[in-house]
């Protein structure tokens, strides 16, 4: 296999991962409207810091308000992460590699762009959720279709390994939103104490639904919405497909059937034991912003390693 055709596999699985994800995160906070008390604002913002694209948000537009950013996040092709942009390169990285990867799997990437090219430019509130809806859909189909069509080997190593790293690295931005949210609430002047306490549970809960974790959640854990439970859940859980533990070990395993893939599963697996590591129970918001920080830099340089070793 070329190393074209590899990296192009690669980030095909990270983009259509991508696209699921934000469609829920977009759909999760959007439910929060419904969710909070009536005089209550969402902070359309921490959508932006999550992503990363506060710095490309302030030059394409003059208000941060929730029609601009939603404009920005669904339909702006000057976005790279908008989910219209990112159906367009996922789309373009499945047909590059039509040889490799199931027939329907091309047919349904090409379906699912043509489907946000005509809906997504015309979202409003009314119709997000259940545009956004189809368009989770239609990633599931295609992770379907991979699942059950495509046969094990080095072509679909690469397409997991592409979908880990992107869903733990979506997993600790939704754990830094949450934080990030709750941190607005607690300093807001007009909140009072039992406000606070009644707010972070929803915060939380938002947190989860944006993961789709929030059955699993109640499940597996088996307690009241509590922050810490969370994201103990949300990192360690070896079980749960979107911890970032668990996302870290599948990596691990799909690229060690790669060849000399010592460097990068050692590297890896130093990531892992670090985070195994980690307190929850030990950090506060700070503390916890910062050590989710340093695993999006670890995350970078992960991907960074598997660049160097097969796409270079």
């Amino acid at each position: 296999m070329l190393s074209s055709a590899a990296k192009k596999l690669f980030w095909y699985g990270r983009y259509m991962e991508r696209l699921e994800n934000t469609a829920r995160v977009i759909n999760a906070h959007n439910t929060l409207l419904f969710d909070l008390p009536r005089n209550d604002h969402i902070n359309w913002g921490t959508i932006l810091k999550a992503f990363g694209n506060e710095a490309l948000f302030k030059s394409l537009y003059t208000r941060r308000d929730e029609k601009n950013i939603m404009r920005f996040m669904i339909a702006n092709k000057q976005n790279p992460s908008s989910l219209l942009a990112t159906t367009l390169i996922a789309r373009e990285n499945a047909r590059a590699v039509l040889s490799f990867i199931p027939q329907d799997t091309w047919h349904s990437s090409n379906e699912c762009y043509q489907y946000a090219k005509e809906h997504l430019e015309k979202q409003n509130r009314n119709n997000r959720y259940a545009h956004l809806t189809e368009i989770i859909a239609k990633c599931q189909q295609i992770t379907g279709n991979l699942a059950t069509c495509m046969g094990e080997g080095i072509a679909h190593n690469l397409i997991l390994a592409g979908r880990y790293i992107e869903r733990a690295d979506m997993t600790s931005r939704m754990l830094d939103m949450g934080n990030r949210n709750l941190l607005t609430e607690i300093t807001s002047n007009r909140a009072t104490q039992d406000f606070k306490h009644s707010i972070a549970p929803v915060l939380w809960m938002s947190v989860l639904k944006s993961l789709n974790a929030d059955q699993m959640y109640i499940q597996q854990v088996q307690s009241r919405v509590s922050s810490t439970e969370i994201i103990k859940f949300l990192i360690h859980d070896k079980t749960f497909p979107r911890s970032i533990i668990f996302c870290l070990e599948h990596l691990r395993n799909c690229l060690a059937e790669l060849p000399d893939s010592r460097a990068v599963v050692t590297a890896i697996s130093a990531v892992e034991n670090s985070i195994e590591l980690i307190v929850v129970s030990n950090l506060n918001s700070k503390s916890l912003s910062k050590r989710l920080d340093n695993m999006q830099v670890s995350f970078g340089e992960i991907n960074n390693a598997i660049e160097g070793q097969w796409f270079e």
